[in-house]
C-alpha cells in the first residue's frame, strides 16, 4: 500500500513538474503567430465582404458572375421604380394575407382540440 502511494505521488510530481510546461508549450502561441493568424482572418473577412454587396444565401449557392443592382436606389427609371414598388406592396399584402389565414387556422385547430377559450 505504501509503495502504491509513493508511486502515485512520484507520478503526480513528474506530471506537475514536467508535463504541464510541455503541454502549455505545445499549445501556446507566440505573439507573432497570434498576430499573423489575426491578420490572415482580417484579410479573409475583407475579401469575403468585397465579394458580394449583399448577403444572400441563394446568391452563395449559385455562381453568379455579375452583381446587377437590385436596390431601388440604383439607376432605375421612374416607371421601373413604380413597378418595383407596386410588386413589393403586392408581395407584402400576400404575405400578410397568408399570415392572417394561418393565424385563423391555428386558432380553429386550437379551439377544436382544447375548446373555446372562456377568457376571450
Amino acid at each position: 500500500m505504501k509503495k502504491q502511494n509513493v508511486l502515485f505521488v512520484l507520478c503526480g510530481a513528474v506530471l506537475l513538474l514536467t508535463g504541464c510546461a510541455a503541454f502549455r508549450e505545445a499549445f501556446d502561441e507566440s505573439p507573432q503567430k497570434r498576430e499573423a493568424r489575426i491578420a490572415r482572418r482580417k484579410t479573409r473577412q475583407a475579401e469575403e465582404s468585397k465579394r458580394h454587396r449583399f448577403n444572400d444565401p441563394v446568391h452563395d449557392m449559385f455562381k453568379v458572375n455579375n452583381d446587377a443592382p437590385i436596390l431601388p436606389e440604383s439607376s432605375l427609371s421612374p416607371y421601373e421604380r413604380q413597378v418595383l414598388d407596386a410588386h413589393r406592396d403586392m408581395s407584402r399584402r400576400d404575405v400578410e394575407h397568408f399570415r392572417r389565414e394561418g393565424e385563423r387556422a391555428r386558432k380553429a385547430r386550437q379551439e377544436w382540440v382544447f375548446g373555446k377559450n372562456p377568457f376571450d
